[in-house]
């Protein structure tokens, strides 16, 4: 037999706690009250500054740009942990000279991903494909590949990747190991 509702025949669970139960098992937190605040105004002061810098970068305003928005968290218990970490942005953004830099892995990883939906499901990684995913984040029109296959030969590239590249993880190991000593046969 089955029931119109599945909830037919469920009888809510009824507790009953009295409030001096509660009060019992909740008051040692009274004993923290204070540092629970200063914890919860550090904390949003450091969702404040990763906010700032995962949106904007580091650049030349960057520090300056920060401090005001922190302004009011400098004369409460996050000051020490500001201060830390404006002397760091002073740092990395006198570093940048006029440009702007990614205050975020999350550029690289979403470049990471994108690599590894243009290799498919290859096993051979794709360090062969570095240059069409740093392809894959540009404009291309037709004057840029025209002037890529004018003045860029596939020797080119291959020097590039030496250079540049080196050897693959995979092709360490492959030189490393020998086929011989590998256990796996070769035709």
């Amino acid at each position: 037999m089955f029931l119109d509702n599945p909830c037919d025949g469920l009888q809510k669970a009824e507790i009953t706690v009295s409030p001096e139960a509660i009060q019992e098992k909740m008051d040692w937190l009274r004993k923290h009250e204070e540092s629970i605040v200063q914890w919860s105004i550090m904390m949003e002061a450091a969702g404040t500054i990763l906010k700032f810098v995962r949106l904007n970068g580091y650049h030349q305003t960057t520090p300056e740009d920060l401090e005001a928005l922190l302004s009011r968290f400098m004369t409460g218990p996050a000051r020490g942990m500001i201060d830390e970490v404006l002397n760091f942005v002073r740092v990395q953004s006198s570093r940048v000279g006029n440009d702007r830099l990614p205050g975020s892995t999350e550029v690289l990883e979403s470049l990471i991903g994108k690599g590894k939906q243009l290799t498919g499901s290859t096993k051979n990684g794709y360090t062969r494909s570095i240059l069409g995913i740093a392809a894959s984040v540009m404009e291309i029109t037709s004057e840029t590949v025209q002037t890529a296959l004018q003045s860029i030969k596939v020797r080119d590239v291959k020097t590039w990747i030496k250079d540049k590249i080196g050897l693959s993880l995979q092709a360490r190991k492959q030189r490393a190991i020998p086929a011989c000593c590998s256990g796996t046969k070769t035709a």
